[in-house]
């Protein structure tokens, strides 16, 4: 196949899979709001779906019309799998700035040998 072809049903696919995305959430929007309404009406619960089908038919062609709300997928790195696999993992730089450190405060101990120790410390007591 040239690779024109092969761009193109790349395209149409990814059309095809946008507007059955679109179609899913739509039906899911429905289908909470008739559950959390309570409808009980028949017709308007036909009414509704009508309407979802009718949506879900159109949605190729809405595509071409409706803004476009980009969802950023994450695509997997091979190099982190690999060092995940090694158990090589380093944790991502640090910024600039680093965290604020908490004001220590002086506690005092209710044995009379002991010292004053830090809020901020663990709980290791330190001896005169």
């Amino acid at each position: 196949m040239p690779p024109v072809m092969i761009h193109i049903s790349a395209n149409f696919l990814m059309a095809l899979v946008n507007a059955a995305a679109r179609s899913l959430v739509l039906g899911c929007i429905v289908a909470a709001a008739i559950g959390t309404f309570h409808v009980k009406n028949a017709r308007i619960k036909l009414f509704l779906w009508k309407g979802v089908l009718l949506a879900a038919l159109a949605m190729p062609l809405l595509t071409l019309f409706s803004p476009a709300i980009q969802v950023a997928v994450p695509v997997p790195s091979f190099q982190e799998r690999k060092a995940k696999a090694e158990g090589t993992i380093t944790q991502p730089a640090l910024p600039h700035e680093t965290a604020p450190q908490m004001p220590t405060k002086k506690v005092p101990r209710a044995d009379k040998h002991m010292q004053l120790e830090t809020a901020g410390s663990p709980t290791t007591m330190r001896t005169a």
